[in-house]
């Protein structure tokens, strides 16, 4: 399973905000039948992860000679690409955007 990003509400001081975004979700996997719990279990990895990462981040404000591409893989086809193109992110955030597929048993062992 690939991941992506949601935002924690309120955070703690030094603390960085971990945003999960679906919309890579191509597949569907995070909006089947289980998608709801396959949520709740990455949200949870995250809220784990946002309790002891402790840092900082300046903020991303692309703008001018200042560019950048999020790139990644697709799980579909395995393709990589641009996930997102000049993307402002708040100081302090991490975003990770989730996406995967279920695998075969072959995969599995």
């Amino acid at each position: 399973m690939a991941l992506v990003a949601v935002c924690l509400s309120g955070k703690a001081l030094g603390a960085i905000t971990i945003s999960i975004d679906y919309i890579l979700d191509s597949n569907g996997f995070f909006s089947d039948g289980d998608g709801a719990a396959k949520k709740a279990a990455l949200e949870a990895a995250r809220d784990v992860l946002g309790g002891i990462i402790i840092d900082s981040m300046a903020a991303i404000t692309p703008g001018g000679a200042n560019i950048w591409n999020a790139t990644g893989y697709h799980p579909g086809t395995g393709a990589s690409g641009i996930l997102a193109t000049d993307l402002n992110v708040a100081a302090d955030t991490l975003i990770i955007y989730a996406r995967g597929r279920a695998l075969s048993e072959s995969n599995l062992t």
